[in-house]
C-alpha cells in the first residue's frame, strides 16, 4: 500500500492523537514468566533461556536469534570497526555525563518482578530513578512514564522483558526521558503505535535487543519527539502499517545497529514521516539492514516529508519493490545516502514517488556508495564550445537518475581515434584537445563505477583547414644546385606539415616534405633566366598556397691545383685536383696538351682528382692542363713549363768466375724510377772493348778471358734517349786454378772417437776432388780422399781443448786450402735419462729407467732412487735399463733418479714430482656360473691395479637389499644366492679394506625357474667376462 495522499496522513494523525489521549492501566499479575538470566555468547549477546512457561513464540524468537547471529556475523563484519569507534565515543560521552551527574545520581533499585518494575516506574514521575533488572520480567500490563521532568534509567543487565504478545512495554510522556541499557525486549504488542516503546519525550536505547515485537506503526519504537538508538539489534519485529522496527516523526539518531527480518507494509525496518507541524530529521549511521520485507515500499527504509540521512550503512537481501523509498506529500523531502553498500537481488535500491506536488521537492543526494548489480542511471550532455584544430573545447555536463549533478566519476571523450579522460567536478568536465580539420564524430562516455551506470552523448563537428603563407630565400643560383630555403607559416602560428613542390615549365622538379614548417630544396635548372613556381600542396589541416620566382642561373666555375710528381723522359706524372668555388670536388675530365696542340693524355676525375702520366723528350717543355667542363661546370685551363731529364741509372755487378779461361760477370742496370732499363753493356780492359751485350729485363751475363793476375775491368752501360749512361770499374784477381771453400761438421768429440764430416767445393760451385788431411800439433793424424766433394774422418785425440787443422791438399784443378777448428774433447760419454712411472702407491712405487749415451749407446752402471736426500734403492742397468720398486709416503712426493756413471759414461740425474696414493684401486671380474631362481652363483675376482690380489669382503645387492656378503680368499670367492625369475640387476660390491679401495659393478641378466622334474648336470666353459660385463659365454650340457 502506497502512502501518497492527504487522507492517509489525516488517518495517521487521528491514530496518534488517540494514543496520546488513551490511558493504559497496568494490572498486577502473578503470571510473570520465570526467565533465567540471559547468557552472552557473542558480541551480539545471543539469548539462551530455560523456562517451563516460555510461549512457543518466545522459543522461536530465541532460536531465530541464534540463526540470525550466524547470518549477521558476515553482514555486520565490515561495520565492526565503525561500531568499535562509536562504542569508544559512547563510553567517553557516558563517562563525561556520569562525571557531570555525580551529584544528582541515585542509587540503583533492584527489580526482580513485574510489580517491582510497575511500582518503580509509577513512582518515578518527576524524579530521577535508576532501575537494575535482576531477573527476566513478563509484563502484566502497559507501563507509562508519567508527569514531567522524569529521568528513568533501566539497566537490563542482559535480562528479558517479555510482553507476552499482549502488552506494550512503556509509553514515555512529553518532557520525560527514558534510558534503556543492555535490555532484551520480546513479544511486546499493541494495536496502536510502538509495540515496545511509544515515545513522546526523549528515549535513549543502548546495547539492547528487540525480538518479535509488533504494532500498527513502529513494531518496536514509535517516536514523536527525540530518539537515540545505538549498538542495538532489531530482529523479527513487525509493523502492520509502517515501520517494522522503528517509526519516527521528529528527531531520531540511529547508530551501529542491525535490522534483520523486520516486516511492515511500508518501511520494513524504519519509517520516517513528518506531518504539517513537525520537522523530521532521521540520521542513520553504521547500520546493517538484512532480509527486511515490505509489501508496498522501502524494504529497509521509507522516508516521507522529512530529512533522512544515511551514512556508511549496509543493505542486503531485502524483499519488496525497493530498498529505500522517498516521497514528499505535504513538504519537501530530502534523502542523503553516503558511503553505503547495497547488494540486493529482489528489490530496487532507491525509488522516489512520482506524484509529488509542483511546489514540493523530493531530493535525493547520493555519493561514494557501492551498488552491486544495480547502478544508478546517468545522463550526460556533450556541448561543443569552440571548434579549432589546435584547441577544440567541449564541456560535458551530467546528472543522475534523481536529477542531481554528477560530482564524481570519469568522463572519456573519443575523438579522431584518440581518447581523453577527465574527472567530473560540480556536475561538469571541460576538455580541450587538438583535432585535424574535417568532419569528426565526437563521443563522450561517462564511465561506469561502483554507484553509477555508464551513459554517453555524441556530436558531429566540422573543423576548418588553417590558412597558410609562403616565403622563399634564394640561397644559390647555379645550374647544378639551385638552392631555395622555403618556409610555410600557418595562420594560427602552428608548425605546418606537408609537401612543397618545385615546378619549372609545368614539370615538377622536386617534391619534399616540410620539417617544422620549413626546409631547404636543391634542384637543377638550365643556364640563364628561369621562372620557378614554389607550390605548397597543403594537406588535411592546412590550405595550399604557391608563389613564382624568376632566377638567372650560371654554370659553376672550376679551379684546379696541379702537382708535378715526376719529370723524366719515360715518366712525367701530374696529379690534378679540381674543385668549385666552394672548394667542393668536381667530376669531369682533365687533358694534357703539348705546345703543338696535341693531346697527350686524358683522364676522368675521381673524387675531384686524377693522375696523368705521359712522355716528353729531355729538356725544357711546356704543357697545358685543361679541365674540359660539362653541362654544370665551366671549362678551365692552366699552362706549366718544366725541365724533363733522362732517367738516372746504376750498375750492380756480380763476379761469378775469375779464371783465366773463364771470367764471368753478371751485370744489372737499375733506374732511379725503378723502371726496367734497356740498352747495351760493354766490358772494357786496358782501353779495349772485350764484349758488348744487350740487357734483357735490365740484366745480362758477360763471359770473357783475361790474363792471370790483377786486372782492372770497366763495366759501361751505354745509355739511350731515355736513360743516362753509367760506368763502374772493378779490380779482379784472375787465377789459373779454382779456389775452394771448406765446410766441416764435428760429429763426435770423445777421446776414442772424434769424427769430422768435411765438404770441399770450388768457388765455381763445383765439387772438389783430391785429398783432405787432419793435422794436430803439426802431426798428420789422417788423410782421406774426397768422394763427390766430401769425406768422413774418424780419429783419436787426447781429452781437453784441442786445435785441429783440416787441410785440402789441392790438385790440378783446385787450389789448396785449410781451416782450423778448436773444441773440447771429452774422455767420457754424456747420457740422457728417460723414466716411466709404472705405479704410484705407498706400498709399491715402480719406475722403469732407461739411460742412453749421447752417442746412442746404451749405458752401463747403477741407478739410485733418492727421496728427501735419502737413497731408497740402487740397481744396475741391464742393456741400458732397469726396474726400481720402492715405498713412499702418501701425498705429493719428489724423487730424484740418479745415474751414478762409470768409466765410460758421465753421471746424470733427473727429478720427478707426483702424487702417491695410500690405497690401491681394484678391478672386479665376475663369472656368472648359474642363473636360476634357487641357485644363482657368481665367481668374483678382485685384483689391485698393482696386480696384487685383494683382501676383504664382497657383497651381493639386489633392489637395494644386501643378499649375501663373503670374504675373499686369495683375491676371489664364490657367492650363491636366490633371485626371482625374470630380468634382474645385481650389484657386486667390493667393500674395500685398509689396503684396497671399495668398488662395485652391476650386472643385468635373466633368471630362469628350475623344472623340478629334471636332474640337471651342468658343465660350464668359463671365459672371463668382457670389459662391459654385459655378455656371458656360458655353455651347458643338460641331461634329462
Amino acid at each position: 500500500m502506497k502512502i501518497n495522499n492527504k487522507t492517509c496522513f489525516i488517518l495517521i494523525t487521528l491514530i496518534s492523537l488517540t494514543i496520546l489521549l488513551s490511558a493504559v492501566s497496568a494490572a498486577d499479575t502473578n503470571n510473570t514468566l520465570n526467565f533465567e538470566k540471559v547468557e552472552k555468547t557473542s558480541d551480539t549477546n545471543v539469548v539462551t533461556t530455560e523456562s517451563p512457561k516460555n510461549t512457543e513464540k518466545t522459543q522461536i524468537a530465541i532460536q531465530n536469534n541464534k540463526e540470525v547471529q550466524q547470518t549477521t556475523d558476515k553482514t555486520t563484519s565490515q561495520l565492526e570497526n565503525n561500531k568499535k569507534v562509536a562504542s569508544t565515543q559512547d563510553k567517553i560521552t557516558t563517562h563525561n555525563k556520569t562525571q557531570k551527574n555525580l551529584k544528582t545520581a541515585t542509587q540503583e533499585i533492584s527489580i526482580n518482578t513485574y510489580n517491582d518494575l510497575k511500582n518503580n516506574i509509577a513512582s518515578a514521575s518527576g524524579k530521577t530513578k535508576t532501575l537494575s533488572l535482576k531477573n527476566n520480567i513478563t509484563l502484566g500490563g502497559n507501563l507509562v512514564l508519567k508527569g514531567t521532568n522524569s529521568l528513568l534509567t533501566i539497566n537490563g543487565n542482559g535480562y528479558i522483558i517479555d510482553g507476552d504478545t499482549k502488552y506494550q512495554f512503556i509509553r514515555v510522556n512529553p518532557k520525560n526521558k527514558l534510558v534503556l541499557n543492555n535490555v532484551i525486549i520480546i513479544n511486546c504488542y499493541t494495536e496502536d503505535n510502538g509495540g515496545a516503546i511509544d515515545n513522546y519525550g526523549t528515549t535513549v536505547v543502548k546495547d539492547s535487543k528487540f525480538f518479535y515485537n509488533e504494532a500498527s506503526v513502529g513494531g518496536v519504537i514509535n517516536n514523536r519527539n527525540q530518539l537515540t538508538v545505538t549498538n542495538s539489534v532489531f530482529i523479527n519485529n513487525a509493523g502492520s502499517f509502517f515501520g517494522g522496527a522503528i517509526s519516527t516523526h521528529n528527531i531520531a539518531t540511529i547508530e551501529n545497529c542491525d535490522f534483520i527480518y523486520n516486516v511492515a507494509q511500508s518501511g520494513g525496518a524504519i519509517f520516517s514521516d513528518a506531518n504539517r507541524t513537525e520537522t523530521t530529521t532521521t540520521t542513520i549511521r553504521n547500520c546493517t539492514f538484512s532480509k527486511n520485507q515490505v509489501k508496498d515500499a522501502g524494504s529497509s527504509i521509507t522516508s516521507t516529508d522529512g530529512r533522512t540521512k544515511i551514512y556508511k550503512s549496509r543493505f542486503t537481501d531485502g524483499v519488496g519493490p525497493n530498498t529505500i523509498y522517498s516521497e514528499s506529500i505535504l513538504k519537501n523531502a530530502t534523502l542523503i545516502i553516503d558511503s553505503s553498500f547495497f547488494n540486493e537481488t529482489k528489490t530496487k535500491y532507491i525509488q522516489l514517488s512520482n506524484d509529488t506536488q509542483e511546489d514540493i521537492t523530493n531530493d535525493v543526494y547520493i555519493s561514494n556508495n557501492t551498488f552491486v548489480g544495480q547502478k544508478v542511471s546517468t545522463k550526460i550532455t556533450l556541448n561543443v564550445l569552440n571548434i579549432n584544430s589546435k584547441n577544440t573545447t567541449v564541456k560535458v555536463t551530467g546528472i543522475n537518475f534523481y536529477n542531481k549533478t554528477l560530482n564524481e566519476g570519469i568522463v572519456t571523450l573519443y575523438a579522431n581515434n584518440k581518447k581523453t579522460s577527465k574527472s567530473m567536478s560540480n556536475g561538469q568536465a571541460t576538455i580541450i584537445f587538438n583535432i585535424s580539420p574535417g568532419k569528426h564524430d565526437l563521443k563522450a562516455v561517462y564511465e561506469s563505477n561502483n554507484m553509477y551506470a555508464s551513459s554517453s552523448d555524441s556530436k558531429t563537428i566540422t573543423v576548418p583547414k588553417i590558412n597558410t603563407t609562403l616565403t622563399t630565400e634564394i640561397l644559390k643560383k647555379t645550374v647544378k644546385d639551385t638552392t631555395l630555403h622555403i618556409t610555410v607559416k600557418a595562420a594560427d602560428g602552428s608548425k605546418t606539415t606537408g609537401n612543397v613542390s618545385i615546378v619549372h615549365k609545368g614539370k615538377v622538379l622536386l617534391t619534399k616534405a616540410l620539417v617544422n614548417g620549413t626546409n631547404t630544396y636543391v634542384f637543377e635548372l638550365p643556364e640563364g633566366k628561369q621562372d620557378v613556381e614554389v607550390k605548397y600542396l597543403g594537406n588535411s589541416m592546412y590550405v595550399p598556397t604557391s608563389k613564382t620566382y624568376s632566377i638567372t642561373t650560371t654554370k659553376t666555375t672550376v679551379g684546379f691545383t696541379t702537382y708535378i710528381l715526376k719529370k723524366t723522359t719515360n715518366n712525367i706524372t701530374f696529379k690534378v685536383m679540381a674543385y668549385d668555388t666552394n672548394k667542393t670536388k668536381v667530376p669531369g675530365k682533365i687533358s694534357i696538351v703539348n705546345k703543338n696542340g696535341t693531346t697527350l693524355v686524358t683522364q676522368t676525375l675521381t673524387n675531384g682528382e686524377c693522375l696523368l702520366t705521359f712522355n716528353l723528350p729531355a729538356g725544357k717543355q711546356s704543357v697545358e692542363v685543361k679541365y674540359l667542363g660539362d653541362k654544370y661546370y665551366k671549362a678551365a685551363s692552366k699552362a706549366y713549363t718544366f725541365e724533363v731529364s733522362k732517367v738516372q741509372t746504376g750498375i750492380t755487378t756480380y763476379i761469378l768466375n775469375s779464371l783465366t779461361s773463364n771470367t764471368t760477370f753478371k751485370v744489372m742496370v737499375s733506374s732511379a724510377d725503378k723502371s726496367t732499363v734497356n740498352g747495351n753493356v760493354a766490358i772494357i780492359n786496358n782501353g779495349k772493348t772485350l764484349l758488348t751485350k744487350a740487357l734483357t729485363n735490365g740484366e745480362c751475363l758477360l763471359t770473357f778471358k783475361l790474363p792471370a793476375g790483377k786486372q782492372n775491368i770497366t763495366v759501361k752501360y751505354l745509355g739511350n734517349n731515355i736513360y743516362n749512361s753509367k760506368t763502374k770499374v772493378y779490380t779482379v784477381n784472375v787465377k789459373d786454378k779454382v779456389p775452394v771453400t771448406i765446410t766441416t761438421y764435428i760429429l763426435k768429440k770423445t777421446t776414442p772417437n772424434t769424427t769430422f764430416k768435411v765438404m770441399v767445393n770450388g768457388t765455381d760451385k763445383t765439387r772438389a776432388t783430391g785429398n783432405v788431411a787432419i793435422i794436430n800439433n803439426g802431426k798428420t793424424l789422417l788423410t782421406k780422399a774426397l768422394t763427390n766433394g766430401e769425406c768422413l774422418l774418424t780419429f783419436s785425440l787426447p781429452a781437453g781443448k784441442q786445435s785441429v787443422e783440416v787441410k785440402y791438399l789441392g790438385d790440378t784443378k783446385y787450389s789448396p786450402a785449410s781451416k782450423t777448428y778448436t773444441f773440447d774433447v771429452s774422455d767420457i760419454t754424456p747420457v740422457t735419462i728417460t723414466t716411466y712411472i709404472l705405479k704410484k702407491t705407498t706400498s709399491n712405487t715402480t719406475f722403469k729407467v732407461m739411460v742412453n749415451g749421447t752417442d746412442k749407446t746404451r749405458a752401463t752402471g747403477n741407478v739410485a732412487i733418492i727421496n728427501n736426500g735419502k737413497t731408497l734403492l740402487t740397481k744396475s742397468l741391464t742393456n741400458g735399463e732397469c726396474l726400481l720398486t720402492f715405498s713412499l709416503p702418501a701425498g705429493k712426493q719428489s724423487v730424484e733418479v740418479k745415474y751414478l756413471g762409470d768409466t765410460k759414461y758421465s753421471p746424470a740425474s733427473k727429478t720427478y714430482t707426483f702424487d702417491v696414493s695410500d690405497i690401491t684401486p681394484v678391478t672386479i671380474t665376475t663369472y656368472i656360473l648359474k642363473k636360476t631362481t634357487s641357485n644363482t652363483t657368481f665367481k668374483v675376482m678382485v685384483n689391485g691395479t698393482d696386480k696384487t690380489r685383494a683382501t676383504g669382503n664382497v657383497a651381493i645387492i639386489n633392489n637395494g637389499k644386501t643378499l649375501l656378503t663373503k670374504a675373499l680368499t686369495n683375491g676371489e670367492c664364490l657367492l650363491t644366492f636366490s633371485l626371482p625369475a625374470g630380468k634382474q640387476s645385481v650389484e657386486v660390491k667390493y667393500l674395500g679394506d685398509t689396503k684396497y679401495l671399495p668398488a662395485s659393478k652391476t650386472y643385468t641378466f635373466d633368471v630362469t625357474e628350475v623344472n623340478p622334474l629334471k636332474t640337471v648336470d651342468t658343465t660350464f666353459t668359463l671365459p672371463q667376462v668382457n670389459n662391459n660385463d654385459s655378455l656371458y659365454n656360458i655353455s651347458t650340457n643338460i641331461k634329462a
